[in-house]
């Protein structure tokens, strides 16, 4: 296992490595078109891919790798052998996890000085054919080589559905859905903010909207998701009632700033350093974004001016990722092709900076890591899976 390497020494420790700030305010306001570097003509450089299991390994990698923050920058994770080893490279160390403590891709992060983790255990049976379901949640906190273990008094159920850890910036959100009579299809939704060495930062709150008549009420999900932008965490669930997503934006301090529909025609919404937009596909093609292009909108949402749009050849949105003033978006790939179209979309100068066809990259947000200077992308490309970056370091 020792074999194993990742671009992390390489391509992102250059751009990445320290200290993660992308997502941190910083009181910096988002550049004017006409003030961006080269007028907004800088490009962002896609990397070539590079292996994530080193050519002739030992092990033979499960699935697609993914990333998470750590002491020294961006950190690569892969499953290994049997499915249930887990190897963890950085830009200056690398490791094995202790199989007892069973950490499962979305389950754990790094939340400023250690790592928050859900440990649970399989409640059905152990086939090809069933989908997992955990059970007995407890919350933990680990040093940055997933030892020292110490007890975390979270407020999340043994028998929570999903429950997720979503870093954020000196600190890290849990989330999850309540199970009922009925199971994982109806419950509440629910999170908690966790400080920077696992400390509990205030009690769990459901997340809520108002109903006809003006009332709070609880929203039941059967899915829920977080996703930390630039100084804002950005949760959506799935409805139970009527299958429609709704959105969230949730502070630092755990307010929540916007509750709205999201999804489908809605777009997606998303917190770049500007302000939260929502972001979709124009109804119109725009005559200047090539053969069957169309144009990106972004309608704000929070924060100061109006809306805009961007050309791109674009046909659907899939999802949106930040990184200070960009917006790297998620589209599904032309019809009989595999893998998922990416653009990078400068927000300052409007414009596209990057466009990137990948075959191997599951067009699913969770293999995709924002950075100071861009983001990393992570498939099962080759034999070993392979990481990419996509610089826009400027």
């Amino acid at each position: 296992m020792r074999r194993l390497w990742l671009v992390v020494g390489a391509a992102l420790a250059g751009g990445c490595s320290g200290r993660d700030t992308s997502t941190e305010a910083d009181g910096a306001t988002p550049l004017a078109a006409e003030n961006s570097p080269n007028n907004g003509a800088y490009r962002c450089v896609v990397g070539a891919p590079t292996p994530v299991l080193a050519s002739g390994a030992a092990v033979a990698l499960v699935g697609s790798p993914w990333t998470t923050r750590g002491p020294d920058g961006v950190r690569a994770y892969a499953r290994v052998g049997s499915g249930d080893e887990l190897h963890w490279r950085g830009a200056r160390d690398e490791g094995d996890v202790a199989a007892r403590l069973g950490l499962r891709e979305g389950a754990f992060g790094w939340a400023g000085e250690r790592f928050v983790a859900v440990l649970s255990e399989r409640a059905n049976r152990d086939d090809d054919l069933s989908v997992p379901e955990w059970r007995r949640h407890r919350v933990v906190s680990l040093d940055a080589r997933h030892e020292d273990l110490a007890a975390v008094r979270a407020a999340l159920p043994e028998n929570a559905c999903d429950p997720t850890v979503t870093e954020m910036a000196d600190r890290a959100m849990l989330t999850w859905h309540r199970r009922t009579a009925d199971g994982c299809d109806a419950g509440s939704a629910w999170f908690q903010l966790l400080g920077a060495r696992g400390e509990v930062l205030g009690p769990a709150q459901p997340l809520t909207e108002r109903d006809a008549d003006g009332r709070v009420v609880d929203v039941r999900v059967r899915a829920l998701s977080a996703r930390w932008d630039f100084a804002r965490a950005v949760l959506e669930a799935q409805r139970s009632d009527t299958g429609l997503d709704v959105a969230w934006i949730v502070d630092p301090a755990s307010e929540v700033l916007w509750t709205g529909p999201t999804g489908g025609a809605e777009g997606v919404v998303a917190c770049p350093r500007g302000g939260c937009l929502r972001v979709r596909v124009a109804e119109e093609p725009s005559a200047n974004a090539g053969l069957g292009g169309k144009s990106l909108s972004f309608e704000r949402l929070l924060g100061g001016g109006g809306g805009f749009t961007v050309n791109a050849p674009v046909s659907d949105l899939v999802d949106v990722a930040v990184s200070g003033d960009r917006a790297l978006t998620l589209h599904s790939p032309a019809e009989g092709s595999a893998g998922c179209d990416l653009v990078v979309v400068d927000l300052a100068a409007r414009a596209v900076v990057a466009q990137h066809h990948a075959d191997a990259v599951a067009c699913d947000l969770r293999y995709v890591h924002a950075t100071p200077r861009g983001f990393v992308i992570t498939s099962a490309e080759g034999a070993g899976g392979a990481a990419r970056a996509i610089d826009c370091g400027w």
